[in-house]
């Protein structure tokens, strides 16, 4: 089979040109990404995928699946695009995973699994990927591989937990009151390394606002003491004030690769050519991707994807650079490893 891979590699190179190329050429906003959907579940369905669009009632998310039984290994990529393009190589991310898809639909004969690739759409404004796991979308998936375009090699990711609270208020002393007492709370509790705070007028006036307040750190378990805490804190020092506070949305939780995975992953991309490797790369963004590797054995590296060591990712010089050569070359072996790294994740079952 590994010989059938490469030939077929090969063969269908004309192919991955045209996905590479329209995925670059056609950028969508979050939710907006109708031609990039129609694109790829095109294709997909060609090589024999069954395709659910709008997948589990997310607007323009898709699952594609080929294949039966298990292992159930699961492709996951963002499809989304910012104003200036694809600042993070959603494109890539997008086209590599689809590739590695058409590659095994020539040896699904030979599978002992099933692949199933996850598009999420929207991923940039609502975090799809905590959405569809919620709905249980990866309840039956043994492994789960994705891939980070980057600007260096790195085996590993470290991203940091992170979880919202809203509070609701009504007087405006309060917003400068809470502004100062929270730095108070962040500089006595160490754990927390990040806190971001926004304010929203509801009306024309701080009387009626929203405050939304993200904290972050390496730890999910300090994070969720501290919104305890924090909680305590306001309803003691504000009873005497109109204010709501909640919880919102999913706390995400901190990337955690499989060592297993890491081993298998690594060795073919370096077998493949993509040799020198970081150990780790520490992000300042939480992901989604963190919550579902807490579910299920995952692995995700980052591939350097910029020839010109100058240029910083997610700016509009990284999403020119993912339409260069160097770009594409170094997109391909990430193909051909991670084709091969799903043969040997099903031998090993």
């Amino acid at each position: 089979m590994i010989q059938e891979i490469h030939s077929n590699f090969f063969n269908l190179k004309p192919e991955f040109e045209e996905i590479f190329s329209f995925l670059y050429s056609n950028p969508g906003l979050s939710f907006e990404e109708n031609q990039s959907l129609n694109f790829l579940c095109d294709k997909l369905s060609k090589y024999g995928f069954k395709i659910e669009k709008d997948f589990l009632d997310v607007k323009n998310c898709f699952f594609a699946q080929l294949g039966s039984g298990h292992p159930k290994i699961g492709l996951i990529f963002d499809l989304d695009a910012a104003y200036e393009g694809h600042t993070k190589g959603n494109n890539l991310s997008s086209a590599i995973m689809c590739c590695v898809g058409i590659i095994m639909s020539q040896v699904k004969e030979k599978l002992n699994g099933s692949i199933c690739l996850f598009g999420c759409s929207g991923e940039g404004f609502s975090g799809t990927k905590i959405t569809l796991l919620k709905e249980g979308a990866f309840k039956n998936i043994d492994y789960m591989l994705s891939i980070m375009p980057y600007v260096k090699n790195f085996e590993d990711i470290l991203s940091p937990s992170s979880t919202s609270y809203s509070i609701k208020f009504y007087n405006k002393t309060v917003d400068d009151i809470l502004k100062n007492h929270l730095t108070q709370i962040i500089d006595f509790n160490k754990l927390v390394n990040k806190i971001d705070i926004y304010t929203v007028k509801l009306t024309n006036s701080l009387d009626h606002a929203l405050m939304s307040i993200e904290f972050r750190s390496n730890e999910f378990l300090c994070l969720d003491e501290f919104g305890k805490e924090l909680e305590q804190y306001l309803k003691s020092s504000f009873t005497n004030l109109d204010i709501e506070t909640c919880y919102y949305d999913m706390p995400y939780c901190q990337v955690k690769n499989d060592e297993t995975l890491k081993k298998i992953v690594v060795t073919n991309l370096k077998q493949s050519g993509i040799i020198d490797f970081d150990p780790c790369e520490n992000f300042i963004s939480p992901m989604s991707l963190g919550n579902i590797s807490f579910e299920i054995p995952t692995y995700v590296p980052c591939i350097d994807v910029c020839e010109n060591k100058e240029i910083k990712y997610d700016t509009n010089d990284f999403y020119l650079c993912t339409n260069s050569i160097y770009a594409k070359e170094q997109s391909y072996k990430a193909i051909l490893a991670l084709c091969l790294s799903i043969v040997n994740i099903m031998n090993i079952n």
